[in-house]
């Protein structure tokens, strides 16, 4: 018999996994705004918009960047979690054989607490560039998505911990 938490679960792995590939991709990290012109930007592109007019530059294309080691962390860790998807969706599939055992359960709840960690230190040094490096601004839609990603992993965590323990 399949557990229902573990397949919960799995949905909500994949549906976690491509919301945090969108969120670690996206130019919404912060937005500021001045004299009718929008920035925006994310771990990779910074964007200036004014009228019907996108001018978007790498990061890396910057010069006086200064450090981008918060956000090398940022981007690193963000990959990280996301490469840890696959990982956790199969051995939670293979838990769900019969007679598998509970060490599988257990070992994809553990890599999944592994991501929330990771995830949660990925915003962190996502945010703490962001503040080091611009005076006024808003967090945007994409910092706030993955923020709610390290949530998401708890929640994936807590259910196919409890769902392996219980047999």
């Amino acid at each position: 018999m399949v557990a229902i938490p573990k397949v919960v679960a799995l949905g909500l792995l994949g549906l976690t996994g491509i919301l945090s590939i969108v969120a670690l991709a996206t130019t919404r990290w912060y937005t500021f705004s001045s004299n009718g012109i929008e920035s925006y930007g994310g771990l990779w592109r910074f964007c200036t918009s004014t009228v019907g007019t996108e001018v978007c530059i790498s990061l890396t294309d910057i010069d006086n960047l200064q450090d981008e080691s918060k956000v090398n962390a940022a981007r690193g860790l963000g990959v990280l979690v996301i490469l840890g998807v696959p990982a956790v969706a199969l051995l939670l599939i293979l838990s769900m054989r019969e007679g598998a055992g509970r060490v599988l359960g257990l070992l994809a709840g553990g890599i999944a607490f592994g991501q929330v960690i990771f995830q949660a230190a990925a915003v962190g040094s996502g945010g703490s560039w962001i503040k080091d490096h611009l005076d006024q601004y808003d967090f945007g839609w994409s910092f706030g998505m993955a923020t709610a990603m390290v949530f998401m992993y708890l929640i994936i965590a807590i259910l196919t911990i409890v769902a392996s323990l219980r047999g």
